[in-house]
């Protein structure tokens, strides 16, 4: 059995980051902890909320829900796949920094797509996500570069060329 692996997904809403983790996921048998879902489903009432605010405080409780269930996960052996927008580089140091604490490898993996491609993609969802073209807009004016090592995946083509492109890079 191999070593576990956390990976963390990074890119704007309506790349196809939740499709790439779900790949990854079946590819290794990780854990996939999505953050829309995170804060729908457990920090929100938690927090007392009849629905997400979207504000500084309930961003960094689901964060810190993500790492503590990745955290738990890979402690068992398991491979987590982290999956939000990580769009500031503080986000992708802590996970780093749980990746280092317990001594398993991180893959972060950049999400791209085509402009028109995500554009239609939000107008057309009905998942988990309420982020929408404004919010896209903001994320991908202030997304912070990744400056460690990445591997990148365009999801602008096919489910199977995104599937195979993921499959080569892993």
């Amino acid at each position: 059995m191999s070593s576990p692996t956390l990976y963390v997904m990074a890119g704007e809403p309506g790349v196809g980051k939740g499709f790439v983790a779900t790949v990854i996921c079946d590819e290794r048998d990780a854990a996939h902890y999505e953050a829309d879902r995170i804060r729908k489903e457990t920090v929100v009432p938690e927090m007392g909320r009849e629905s997400p605010q979207y504000d500084r405080e309930e961003s960094a409780n689901t964060y810190s829900t993500m790492y503590e269930l990745a955290r738990e996960t890979l402690s068992n052996g398991r491979s987590a796949v982290l999956d939000a927008t990580f769009n500031l580089e503080m986000g992708r140091d802590a996970a780093e920094e749980i990746a280092d604490d317990l001594d398993v490898s991180l893959q972060i993996v950049r999400v791209t797509c085509d402009d028109g491609v995500v554009r239609k993609r939000i107008q057309e969802r009905n998942g988990v996500s309420d982020a929408d073209v404004d919010v896209y807009e903001t994320i991908k004016e202030n997304f912070e570069e990744i400056t460690r090592p990445h591997i990148t995946v365009d999801n602008s083509g096919s489910v199977d060329e995104t599937r195979n492109a993921v499959v080569t890079q892993l």
